[in-house]
């Protein structure tokens, strides 16, 4: 939650890390799995076009469900900045087919959804489960893995994608060394360590074990871990022939 961002969009709001993390390079695009414990950012997007209508009869559950995604989103927000939000949200795209008999939402409704939202955010019981997107092929939440500053330079789409798949890249390969590292100390529980076992550990196939242990931007860190798997298993061998005498 600390990483959302802290002040609604008045354009589109979606999931993303705080700009205090682009600081050094705005135009540089960020991977979470370039923080540890951090496997991607759940993904809640509230995306209204100049076509989006909310309908009659549908309006208060659809602002209800907006407001649990800016609450989301924006988890350090004064709850008036979210209000100030859903009004303009209210005001640009609620239908108002019967302002005399069925008007649209009005301030009355509007603080009711806001109060009511946060008092249960505040006290724990906001259920954001139904708001976040989940993946069309399986029963998951979908996770976003590499985000950029709101401020970087404009960029051709396809460049952009194209940078955003090599940091993508980038990022899950260095999670993996971390893991690599992880898993030399874990498995030193009186077995030899082999790559068939940091693979199992890893959740790695073998291959792509043994790939991140012949690449030459790795050389350096693989030659430091074989060292330390090296002297665990000098020491294994040395209490086995303690023990034989």
């Amino acid at each position: 939650m600390v990483l959302k961002n802290n002040t609604p969009s008045s354009v589109e709001h979606k999931t993303r890390l705080d700009e205090i993390f682009f600081r050094g390079n705005p135009n540089e695009p960020i991977s979470t799995d370039d923080f540890e414990s951090l496997d991607g950012l759940d993904v809640c997007e509230v995306n209204l076009t100049s076509n989006t209508v909310f309908k009659e009869g549908r309006r208060g559950k659809t602002l209800s469900m907006i407001c649990m995604k800016l609450i989301y989103n924006n988890p350090f927000c004064h709850p008036k900045l979210i209000l100030k939000e859903l009004q303009r949200i209210n005001y640009c795209y609620c239908q108002d087919l019967n302002p005399d008999n069925n008007p649209a939402p009005d301030e009355k409704e509007l603080n009711g959804i806001v109060s009511s939202c946060y008092k249960r955010f505040i006290d724990g019981e906001l259920d954001f489960s139904k708001v976040l997107r989940r993946k069309k092929t399986k029963d998951e939440i979908s996770k976003r893995k590499v985000f950029w500053s709101r401020y970087h330079d404009k960029i051709d789409a396809l460049e952009k994608q194209r940078k955003s798949i090599k940091k993508h890249s980038e990022g899950r390969r260095n999670k993996n060394i971390r893991v690599y590292e992880e898993a030399i100390y874990a498995l030193q529980d009186g077995k030899k360590i082999s790559i068939k076992r940091i693979a199992d550990y890893m959740r790695l196939s073998t291959k792509q074990v043994s790939r991140y242990r012949t690449e030459k931007c790795y050389a350096e860190k693989m030659e430091e871990f074989q060292r330390v798997i090296d002297d665990y298993h000098a020491t294994l061998k040395k209490k086995t022939l303690e023990h034989e005498k």
